[in-house]
């Protein structure tokens, strides 16, 4: 579900197949988070990254060869994606976990610097990480549940059946995986933005939008799936969002998170992005 885009909805494309899991679609491996899992060999590609603890195993094992006693949890944290294209049939947008444009890397310290930004991203960072530049020093408390950053780099028209879904400068929103977990997607198409405009739609879509988030995770983890779509319901919906927007509702949680970051980046950077702000203000006069 979308809690908001600047234009329209971004849908995603994911793979979940074994175990509700995202399979590669170059390698053929499940991604399990921490490593990639051959299924059909039942072996892990990669070392354990958590090896060095249990230096009596094999760095190859996995629930320390005992899956009926031991469960071993993704860790989901901020997780980033990069896509530079389509597959040849142009319907399927191709990713490559662990990366972004160095233009998103650069908006993203941006924001991190600010305190607002900071805090809605620390919510679902793991102690130690680090996303362009900025390093979070302890787990968030939303850091066993997914935040995947994906960033679009290419235009429309290098992506055939998808190029309508490309004409939008961000959006964010939730889903419910297969296993019945959520986790929340920022989508960011870059190529078509300066720096200065990317750190505005970022603040836009966690500001305006992304105040809805740690609501939506708490009623899920208070009452599950059933809650959750109550809560969902009783919220407001994008359309009042960017009314509020228009109207610099300062009641509006959303509209007063928006600005606190973007009174925090003009303090920090000398109103370096005044202007990108006061030109998407006045696309929202304008629109609503």
């Amino acid at each position: 579900m979308e809690l908001g885009g600047s234009h329209q909805n971004l849908k995603q494309q994911f793979e979940y197949k074994f175990n509700g899991k995202q399979e590669n679609g170059f390698t053929g491996l499940t991604d399990f988070g921490g490593r990639y899992l051959d299924k059909h060999l039942g072996v892990w590609a990669q070392v354990d990254p958590k090896s060095e603890r249990f230096f009596n195993l094999s760095t190859y094992l996995g629930l320390g060869s005992n899956p009926l006693k031991f469960i071993d949890p993704t860790g989901e944290e901020i997780i980033l994606w990069y896509s530079k294209g389509t597959d040849n049939s142009g319907t399927k947008f191709l990713y490559e976990k662990g990366k972004i444009s160095q233009k998103t890397a650069i908006a993203l310290n941006y924001i991190l610097n600010t305190k607002e930004g900071f805090n809605y991203f620390s919510q679902f960072a793991k102690k130690g990480q680090k996303i362009a530049g900025v390093v979070f020093n302890k787990d968030g408390k939303h850091s066993n549940i997914s935040l995947n950053i994906v960033d679009y780099t290419f235009s429309e028209d290098l992506a055939q059946g998808y190029s309508s879904t490309l004409q939008i400068d961000g959006s964010l929103g939730f889903r419910i995986k297969n296993n019945d977990e959520i986790d929340f997607t920022l989508n960011l198409h870059s190529v078509g933005q300066t720096k200065e405009g990317l750190v505005e739609t970022i603040a836009h879509e966690i500001g305006v939008h992304g105040y809805k988030s740690n609501e939506l995770i708490e009623s899920y983890k208070k009452g599950g799936l059933k809650n959750l779509h109550t809560k969902v319901n009783s919220l407001p919906s994008e359309l009042q969002d960017h009314r509020a927007l228009k109207e610099k509702n300062l009641n509006h949680p959303g509209f007063k998170s928006y600005n606190k970051i973007q009174n925090q980046l003009n303090e920090k950077y000398k109103n370096k992005f005044n202007t990108v702000f006061e030109y998407e203000s006045k696309k929202y006069q304008e629109k609503y």
